[in-house]
């Protein structure tokens, strides 16, 4: 095993280091039984605060655009919250609040190496990149990010809702 592999397996042992992903979709989140790339492990080995915050951000937009989905807030409701208007939603409200806190730089590299290394389609791949680049584009404008990303979906229509 590679020393940043072991390093990265004793911070998740010990309970330290919850590396991001997007809400459990496509595999990064290891403490939820799925698998990290080997980007992931990189960026976690050498930035656990940052991916530990990051992963934060993704719940939280996770379960805010959940909850919109139930009160039929977000077109679609649920069956909207993968490959639909909930998830582009939630990519772009995660990837505006990264920005925020990270700089546009550190989002986009956490977004690439979840999107880069994840089994989900072309298409999807694709279409999350482009949501999340929308995020980052967000991240300068006033509000809150889930408030920006809804409208982004309604209003503008700049956000892509199928591979």
């Amino acid at each position: 095993m590679c020393p940043s592999c072991e390093a990265v397996e004793f911070l998740k042992q010990e309970g330290v280091v919850r590396p991001y992903g997007y809400g459990g979709t496509a595999g990064l989140l290891a403490l939820r039984g799925s698998t990290l790339t080997g980007a992931d492990i990189g960026f976690a080995t050498r930035h656990p605060l940052t991916a530990m915050r990051a992963n934060s951000i993704v719940d939280q937009a996770a379960a805010t655009v959940r909850q919109l989905a139930e009160q039929r807030a977000i077109p679609g409701g649920v069956r909207g919250l993968h490959n639909g208007p909930g998830d582009a939603v939630r990519h772009a409200a995660a990837s505006c609040q990264m920005t925020r806190e990270f700089g546009e730089a550190r989002a986009k590299e956490i977004g690439d190496n979840h999107e880069e290394g994840s089994s989900n389609s072309e298409g999807e791949q694709a279409m999350d990149q482009h949501n999340n680049a929308v995020g980052r584009g967000l991240a300068g404008q006033r509000g809150s990010c889930m408030d920006n990303a809804v409208s982004a979906l309604q209003t503008s229509g700049t956000l892509r809702i199928s591979p």
